[in-house]
């Protein structure tokens, strides 16, 4: 399906997901029932072969992302009740200017006991997806602005860009400075 219908596999997974009870209704924080729908059970044990997300990253880069942000927006956006996150977040800057990260508390979702479990599965394939780019020999530097979403991504993408940096350090080491020298986020990892 993530090869013949990617766009209509992600209209279906997110339907899926996001319970009827939570879309488009900002819930309270951690509130299992309002984050995500029963069917997120059957994405244990978590890990990144669960679920459609490295097949549809594999096949369609565009859709596979899609579906990974839209998670990780519904659960940020039900746990924060819609709040702005003030200085909630990290500050890294980078050759072409300063980003902010919000939500501390969201750098735990790619760890497979990270609830919902869809959406560690989703993180998870994300990290698996930049490991085998940069190990085909992809530029770091673009695999890392992939994983870190657009401007206003929150923290939970940092952790997976941290991963892939301690990983492939002789590779990653010229773009890790904005990581490194963001003391609170080294702080936080350790």
């Amino acid at each position: 399906l993530a090869m013949a219908a990617p766009k209509q596999l992600v209209d279906l997974t997110l339907r899926g997901l996001i319970s009827p009870e939570a879309r488009g209704r900002r819930g309270g924080r951690h509130d299992r029932d309002e984050t995500a729908s029963y069917i997120d059970s059957s994405f244990l044990p978590a890990s990144p072969a669960q679920g459609p997300f490295l097949e549809l990253l594999l096949t369609s880069q565009e859709e596979g992302l899609r579906l990974i942000h839209a998670l990780v927006d519904h659960v940020i956006l039900q746990r924060s009740g819609g709040k702005d996150p003030g200085f909630n977040g990290y500050r890294l800057v980078f050759e072409d200017g300063e980003r902010f990260f919000p939500w501390i508390e969201s750098y735990a979702l790619p760890r497979p006991y990270s609830d919902p479990y869809s959406v560690a599965c989703a993180l998870m394939a994300l990290e698996a997806w930049g490991h085998r780019r940069i190990e085909a020999g992809e530029d770091v530097a673009a695999v890392l602005n992939d994983v870190l979403g657009p401007p206003g991504s929150p923290a939970a993408y940092l952790q997976v860009a941290v991963d892939l940096i301690l990983s492939h350090w002789i590779k990653t080491k010229a773009v890790a400075v904005p990581f490194v020298a963001c003391a609170a986020l080294v702080s936080n990892d350790r």
